[in-house]
């Protein structure tokens, strides 16, 4: 029988530009001793912010382009300059999302833009879920601070918070692994009920 096994890697800390991401990697699989065939997998938010590529939307100023991308979307006309500056083409704008080359040469939802943290209603994540497991499908939910908080509540079939991202949920500091396992325990409790 072939076996998936899911395990995460702890006591990484909060990463942010100029971060060393190879290093903390590799301390954090210390304790796992990786074998041949597992696989590793990061999410783009931690690399954006190990190589310091994240953006605040007050600094953006849209273009004309932008602005009509931004009506036609109903999202934040600055959040649409920032795909357009990350794509080549634009090849569809649907029910909020657009579909565009990135400059590498991807494809993909936003030309990869994470928008998590970018003025998106706090109850987003919640209700894509919810969206989700009424057309029977089944939700992973990596997110932190309000969206997950919000996420949590609809009942995902996983949940993925780091550290520092279920301490801020949690609302206190995690600095042991017995604390984190505890909270971790008291957010899966709080589902229940």
């Amino acid at each position: 029988m072939n076996t998936i096994s899911l395990i995460p890697l702890s006591g990484i800390p909060a990463v942010s530009a100029g971060s060393d991401l190879t290093a903390v990697l590799l301390t954090a699989l210390e304790d796992i001793a990786p074998r041949e065939g597992d696989l590793l997998v990061l999410t783009h938010k931690v690399l954006s912010k190990a190589n310091g590529l994240t953006i605040a939307l007050s600094d953006v100023r849209p273009s004309a382009q932008a602005e009509a991308l931004s009506r036609a979307t109903g999202k934040d006309p600055r959040l649409m300059e920032v795909i357009l500056e990350n794509c080549n083409t634009v090849y569809a704008c649907d029910r909020g999302i657009l579909i565009a080359e990135r400059r590498d040469g991807w494809v993909c939802c936003n030309a990869g833009v994470d928008a998590s943290n970018a003025g998106a209603p706090d109850t987003l994540y919640r209700d894509w879920i919810l969206a989700c497991r009424a057309a029977g499908a089944a939700v992973y939910l990596d997110a932190e601070g309000e969206l997950l908080r919000q996420g949590v509540t609809a009942g995902p079939a996983l949940i993925k918070p780091n550290q520092a991202e279920l301490s801020g949920v949690m609302g206190r500091p995690l600095t042991t692994e017995d604390e984190t396992i505890r909270a971790a325990q008291e957010l899966l409790k709080s589902l229940e009920g």
